[in-house]
């Protein structure tokens, strides 16, 4: 039976940055990056999908996302921890995985314009655990924290 480890959400914590003159917007997580489980024998990555909302801006005003490294410190190699045993991943901007998630001079942002109307803009984050990597199995799931940062 092929071993699976459990990785848990990549929880995003949203910051926002300072706000831009006469623009009031709001930002809403709408799904997680969550992997599900990782099997150690797998020959593909494991990929997952989630997002964020930047719902309506009076006026509608341009956002620039930046992106945390997470626990490892380093965005272009991002990890998940359960206790001591570590996960390698990374976040990116499509589905492509060729442009890391950072910002500030190290991988990149994701910029764009809110919307005036209701509903508001969904942006898609591209999540991808490479295959072959050697852990241990955890009682607890894998997980990391990513902080986005919408400047305004």
């Amino acid at each position: 039976m092929p071993q699976t480890l459990s990785c848990g959400l990549i929880a995003a914590v949203l910051t926002l940055g300072p706000a831009r003159a006469n623009a009031a917007c709001s930002i809403q997580i709408v799904a997680p990056v969550a992997f599900g489980n990782y099997n150690v024998f797998a020959s593909n990555p494991t990929t997952a999908v989630g997002s964020f909302t930047v719902n309506k801006c009076t006026p509608a005003a341009p956002y620039v996302a930046t992106f945390s490294a997470g626990s490892s410190g380093n965005v272009n190699a991002r990890t998940m921890l359960s206790g001591a045993n570590v996960l390698s991943y990374n976040l990116y901007s499509s589905a492509a995985y060729t442009s890391v998630l950072g910002g500030i001079g190290v991988g990149v942002s994701i910029s764009g314009n809110g919307v005036a109307s209701n509903g508001g803009t969904i942006v898609s984050i591209y999540g991808r655990i490479l295959a072959g990597q050697d852990v241990a199995a955890s009682a607890t799931p894998y997980s990391d924290n990513v902080t986005i940062t919408i400047t305004f």
